[in-house]
């Protein structure tokens, strides 16, 4: 397998390096060598490589063959090396990941038997007793994987302290100790664990590592709320899911608006410009990552060069803050809010309510101003998973594009996502007016306000949303930041673009590429009008300034939009889950590369003071959901520039329920309703008119951010 150092170079290159990139190189080494060296110890290695590329992206079969291969080299020019060593060892963790434990455990062993032999007490030799302890562990002999991972460990904290193996060895040991109900224990060891954990992300310099290191290792912290639901500490398990969620958004919301007095040095001034630049640098280096060709050598040589230069700015950009403005460096490192902090934020009927998957157990934790309930719910959080996704593409599907199968699983599924998401936290919600949802992973896509309460003797459903008003946040964190936001007082500024279907979609290389993802074309938007001019009517005296149709560019929009409270997009969106930061509206020219407002974009130029920014637009809710960060795409880029809440759809919406919701929704806001109530008052009046009453009408727009 690829392995862990315990560097943080070593972790860009295991969590960010693409398997494209290194399967790329590694073929055209093996191309190289089996004309100059066939079958050598140089092709034997080249094809381990390849193997631990297979196994990365979870091709066992693939992963095997290449293992079998480099070990016959090994063993016909190496025999009993450690060369043969490493791959008998990645056999065996093909074997356990296919559930062949006695298999699993003979290749370890044999591996074992070399290193004790070659490499006594070493780090490979600890990484196959903890491997050991993984098997002893899946077979329930808890004495015995106790033991191994003690040998491990032993090895560890004297050749690799604080490293993530170490780590690794200590979360696996707390895990032992719980099932042992020795809840002390699992908590000193667990404690150690996450202190390494959270030392070697503080050391990352750029955002979009940090993020990606959050999804390998932040496990850790369900875990410690599982032990603090154990013990009856339901605040000690909110504290630890809110410090495994969208982690590095808040903290580069927090440093954003971090306040610079009047009086500040200037130098203070351009070091903080500097480092707000740098971080925007990181998130767009990432994506170009992403998306590089890896046969392209130039590129990827550039890419790295580039990220070296980031690297060594961020490292000057640090020390120099350090030296000349410490007070002010250490506000660059900011914590997760304390349970007070939260409590204090919420309105008094408001509910925070956690989501979390853990082995075979959701964990529920509700929080509010006076209390802090957990709930834990036996489940196949697999099935919980697939169900939650199968749910939304239903209800996402126009009523009269459902088969009758569909229908009715609309109903049944409706009704037991609600009997396991909602109904265990009742107690909590006896009187919320609303609900604060933090998902985990793919419940960030749920039209949660679609969930089904209950169905009466004439079949009619009562929906979640008829109870309260719901909001979305990735963190409380990102709560905070955005409550923090101090809008602009008045101006609404409006950006619309209604005609689309003469334009030639197919000259605009990037807009072509995010139709074909979305399997629609661009057509017409003739409600769109009426939209604008129910905005333009309703919000008329907080002083109204449009840009539509050919007028509204991206430039344009975002000339208009820096000084409004309000600002409303209206047009069509494509949301791209390959590149989240590519997701983007459609402005004019319409259907024209130069007119896509992307989020790559937003995030490295736009600054708002808006109090809510609403994407009336298909999809611009979703984007590439990970399982800490929450969604990557258009609301998270808006929600980063500077706004208290982002309205965003889930699907593609449909046009004249659409300027229905939305004047619904901006009647209720023009008379100071809270914008989450606002919203579910739009939404209940949709679904009382016969017409709209299906969800797929109402359901697909969400309020992030801050409820008010």
């Amino acid at each position: 397998m690829w392995q862990a150092r315990s560097t943080i170079w070593g972790m860009w290159l295991v969590i960010v390096a693409t398997w494209r990139v290194r399967k790329s190189l590694y073929q055209q080494a093996l191309t190289i060598f089996a004309q100059l060296a066939p079958n050598s110890l140089q092709v034997a290695t080249t094809l381990h490589n390849l193997g631990n590329v297979a196994y990365s992206r979870g091709d066992l079969a693939r992963a095997e063959q290449l293992y079998q291969q480099a070990l016959a080299i090994y063993e016909k020019l190496a025999p009993n090396s450690l060369d043969v060593a490493g791959t008998l060892h990645n056999l065996g963790s093909v074997a356990r990941n296919r559930g062949d434990l006695a298999r699993a455990e003979q290749l370890y062993q044999q591996a074992l038997a070399i290193y004790e032999k070659l490499a006594p007490n070493s780090l490979e030799m600890a990484r196959t007793l903890h491997n050991l302890g993984n098997v002893a562990r899946d077979r329930g002999d808890l004495a015995r994987a106790e033991q191994l991972y003690q040998q491990a460990l032993a090895i560890r904290e004297k050749l690799a302290p604080n490293s993530l193996e170490m780590a690794g060895t200590l979360q696996n040991l707390a895990i032992l100790a719980r099932r042992q109900k020795n809840y002390p224990q699992a908590q000193r060891y667990l404690a150690r664990a996450l202190e390494i954990y959270e030392t070697q992300r503080a050391a990352i310099p750029d955002p979009e590592t940090k993020a990606a290191f959050a999804e390998r290792y932040f496990n850790a912290y369900t875990l410690q709320a599982q032990l603090a639901l154990d013990q009856n500490q339901p605040e000690q398990a909110a504290l630890a899911l809110e410090r495994s969620r969208a982690r590095t958004l808040a903290e580069l919301m927090f440093t954003r608006a971090l306040p610079v007095l009047d009086n500040a040095p200037q130098t203070l001034r351009d070091l903080i410009t500097q480092y707000e630049q740098l971080q925007r640098d990181h998130l767009l280096l990432a994506r170009e990552q992403r998306k590089a060709n890896a046969n392209d050598t130039e590129t990827v040589q550039r890419l790295q060069a580039q990220s070296r230069q980031l690297a060594d700015r961020q490292r000057k950009l640090d020390q120099r803050l350090r030296q000349q403005f410490p007070n002010y460096a250490q506000l660059l490192n900011p914590q997760p809010p304390s349970l007070k902090q939260v409590q204090a934020a919420l309105d008094a009927n408001t509910v925070l309510l956690y989501h979390a998957f853990a082995d075979t157990e959701l964990l529920i934790v509700a929080v509010s101003r006076q209390a802090v309930r957990g709930y834990r719910v036996k489940t196949d959080t697999g099935k919980l998973v697939d169900e939650a996704q199968e749910f939304q593409k239903i209800v996402a599907k126009p009523p009269s594009e459902r088969t009758a199968l569909e229908r009715r699983k609309l109903l049944a599924l409706g009704q037991r996502l609600y009997a396991t998401l909602i109904k265990p936290a009742e107690p909590s919600l006896k009187n919320a007016t609303t609900v604060l949802l933090c998902p985990e992973g793919a419940l960030n896509q749920l039209p949660w306000g679609a969930l089904i309460v209950a169905v009466d003797k004439q079949g009619r459903p009562t929906y979640w949303v008829e109870r309260v008003a719901i909001g979305l946040t990735l963190s409380a964190g990102v709560y905070l930041q955005a409550k923090a936001v101090r809008p602009a007082e008045r101006g609404v500024a409006i950006a619309a673009v209604s005609q689309y279907r003469r334009l030639e979609v197919a000259q605009a290389t990037k807009i072509a590429q995010l139709v074909r993802r979305s399997g629609r074309a661009l057509g017409d938007l003739p409600a769109v009008k009426q939209e604008v001019a129910q905005v333009r009517r309703l919000l008329g005296k907080q002083g109204v300034v449009a840009v539509l149709e050919a007028e509204a560019t991206p430039e344009r929009a975002r000339q208009l939009v820096q000084n409004a409270r309000v600002v409303h997009f209206a047009c069509h969106a494509r949301a791209d889950d390959v590149d989240p930061l590519g997701s983007g509206l459609l402005l004019s020219p319409a259907g024209s590369d130069a007119g896509l407002l992307t989020a790559a974009d937003v995030v490295s130029r736009w600054r708002l003071r808006a109090d809510v920014v609403m994407l009336s637009a298909c999809e611009t809710a979703v984007g590439q959901v990970r399982r800490y960060e929450g969604m990557y795409g258009l609301a998270r880029a808006f929600l980063f520039a500077g706004c208290r809440s982002v309205g965003a759809s889930l699907w593609r919406v449909d046009d004249v329920s659409t300027a229905r919701l939305m004047e619904a929704f901006y009647r209720g806001y023009a008379s100071g309703v809270p914008k989450a109530e606002a919203l579910r008052r739009a939404q209940v009046a949709l679904l009382r008119d016969r017409q709209y009453a299906d969800p797929y009408y109402w359901s697909c727009f969400v309020l992030m951010g801050a409820e008010r």
